[in-house]
């Protein structure tokens, strides 16, 4: 089959499968914290109210845009595979389990790098309104926050995945494996629930939440300290999503209209 003809369906099953990953981590991290454990983590919540209904249908709405934004991008990605330019996954898929693990760290330490030079720059009050106020417009994050972007924020984010492999040997499988742990991250770190303990002199192990970021703020970013989420001492599960003393525009401020 011509390639041209085959895109519709590669197209499709990409947002078939992150769309489905998305709702599984989504709802399930929902269901789990905001419902099953609600009582049991009353203490570990950070803002007593929940998202209303109208923002969690909007971030659903805006993640499954990023969505095809991100298949769109696969779409090249499969083409410029087939053309030869990612011949480091197919020849790192012979160097065996050792370098699976390995090419699977590297990645996850590499993106959390990349986040947080993307995200500072992103923080920049010539680009916040371009790139990040649409995230930054769900004040009380849920985890279908994970992908409410603006259009350019879901390409820098996808960006990192076109660009890695082109430079470090990285098997395939690796890059679904790194898809899971960022949508894992994603949802947790979005969650509104303070889930990391507490080291000895009461500073928490890793980043604390999202939602503590994620407010209206009147400082330009170029104050903050914003350091990657292995710097701080946790992991990158403990997403530098969470908690950054980086402060922002006033989302009124940047831009009285809706960023789409």
């Amino acid at each position: 089959m011509h390639f041209t003809s085959s895109i519709p369906s590669i197209w499709l099953s990409s947002v078939i499968e992150d769309t489905t990953r998305y709702i599984i981590f989504a709802t399930g991290t929902w269901a789990i914290l905001w419902v099953a454990l609600k009582s049991l983590l009353a203490n570990r919540i950070i803002r007593p109210s929940s998202p209303p209904p109208k923002q969690l249908l909007t971030e659903f709405a805006f993640s499954l845009r990023s969505i095809a934004v991100y298949a769109t991008v696969g779409v090249g990605m499969e083409f410029l595979a087939r053309t030869g330019f990612y011949p480091l996954g197919d020849i790192s898929a012979q160097w065996g389990p050792l370098w699976f693990v390995i090419a699977l760290v590297l990645m996850i330490i590499g993106h959390d790098a990349y986040f947080y030079w993307a995200h500072r720059i992103m923080h920049d009050p010539r680009l916040f309104r371009h790139f990040h106020r649409r995230h930054h417009l769900s004040l009380n994050p849920s985890p279908f926050t994970a992908y409410s972007f603006a259009i350019g924020e879901a390409l820098v984010m996808v960006m990192f995945v076109v660009l890695w492999p082109l430079v470090i040997p990285t098997p395939w499988p690796v890059i679904g494996l790194f898809m899971l742990h960022q949508i894992f991250r994603n949802t947790l770190g979005h969650s509104g629930y303070e889930l990391m303990p507490a080291r000895a002199n009461g500073a928490p192990c890793a980043l604390p939440n999202h939602p503590h970021r994620n407010r209206p703020l009147t400082t330009p970013p170029n104050n903050g300290k914003l350091k990657p989420a292995i710097q701080n001492g946790g992991t990158p599960l403990a997403s530098i999503l969470q908690n950054l003393s980086i402060t922002e525009p006033t989302i009124g401020a940047a831009n009285s209209s809706t960023m789409w």
